[in-house]
């Protein structure tokens, strides 16, 4: 039976799952397990499809599920806080044993679990089943918000704090928050200085392993990012679809102030400052004022060249004539009508 993924955890204690025999990775349902066994077949592997396995052995006070009795009693320590399990290199103390033994791993720098498709080596079994999907074009994990899909349960849960806001990672030295704890890791770096991602060929260097990899592409003159409307390419995906827009007309940053849309924040930004209250001004010397009364007061140097002055702006012109077309601003006066009749 299909689960449907925006279904509560309490409501899919029982589930079963399908597991591909080739890779190890997990499905909801048979239809995915089958849709995923193509990715085999087309490379001339041979698969079985596995008998579906069920989580009988229910947590009573989270709903969770397991396929072992032991895994459940090992998972009750994490509602008790216990924590029977050592590193005797370290001294970490963890609830389970089996992250007791994922962790050793990193002491002794094994990892026993390899991809047979490109022959990458993981640590950990998890690891492996998530590093399989970048092999496959399988994306699990849909957004109960819009229509975007991922390839990773993480990818999903981070992308979905976009729409709620949810920002759980705070700076300890400063009331910033994130969404992502990288985004933490890399802030932190404003605070101490430090830049740990050296560029090989350059002295630039990053707090961001990310931005080190962007910056390197400069150096290689990779543009992975085509557009799709025209022959164009770019290093990076933001600048790709920015580009984009220009063809589709997209101009998802509106100004809440007059609906104005644009393609780019950064020009909403610019738009945004003309709605800002500016300060009084003298046309003439360009002198600002705190408030109308002190401009109407000033006594310009200038005034003699422009002696016809706005009451309400304060702005002066050389002839009256051209300051009584100024004021049908302020009046919203529109004295001039069309002698032209347009037949429609």
């Amino acid at each position: 039976e299909f689960q449907n993924p925006n279904t509560p955890e309490s409501e899919q204690t029982e589930r079963t799952v399908y597991s591909c025999s080739k890779c190890s990775l997990t499905f909801q349902t048979s239809r995915d397990l089958k849709l995923h066994a193509r990715v085999h077949k087309a490379k001339g592997e041979e698969i079985s499809e596995e008998a579906p396995r069920e989580r009988r052995h229910a947590c009573t006070q989270c709903n969770k599920s397991f396929y072992v009795l032991q895994t459940l009693r090992q998972h009750l320590l994490t509602h008790t806080g216990e924590k029977s399990f050592s590193c005797k290199v370290c001294g970490k103390q963890f609830g389970r044993e089996g992250t007791l033994k994922e962790h050793q791993l990193i002491h002794t720098k094994e990892k026993p679990f390899k991809c047979e498709q490109c022959g990458k080596s993981c640590a950990r079994r998890g690891d492996l089943k998530v590093h399989m999907l970048s092999h496959s074009d399988e994306r699990p994990y849909s957004c109960s918000y819009c229509a975007k899909t991922f390839k990773h349960q993480a990818k999903l849960k981070q992308h979905e704090r976009v729409h709620t806001g949810e920002k759980p990672y705070q700076c300890k030295l400063c009331s910033k928050r994130f969404r992502i704890q990288m985004s933490l890791a890399a802030h932190q770096y404003i605070h101490t200085g430090e830049k740990p991602f050296k560029c090989t060929l350059c002295p630039k260097a990053f707090s961001v392993r990310n931005n080190l990899k962007k910056h390197q592409m400069i150096h290689s003159g990779d543009k992975p990012y085509h557009c799709s409307h025209c022959s164009k390419r770019f290093r990076l995906m933001q600048h790709l679809v920015v580009h984009e827009r220009g063809h589709t007309g997209e101009k998802p940053y509106v100004c809440d102030k007059c609906g104005k849309g644009y393609a780019h924040p950064s020009a909403l930004k610019t738009h945004q400052s003309t709605h800002k209250d500016k300060p009084p001004r003298c046309s003439l010397c360009r002198q600002d004022f705190t408030e109308l009364r002190e401009l109407n007061n000033h006594k310009c140097g200038r005034t003699a060249e422009k002696p016809h002055c706005c009451s309400q702006c304060g702005k002066c012109f050389s002839q009256a004539v051209n300051l009584k077309k100024h004021q049908l601003i302020h009046s919203g006066e529109k004295p001039f009508d069309c002698k032209e009749k347009l037949n429609i």
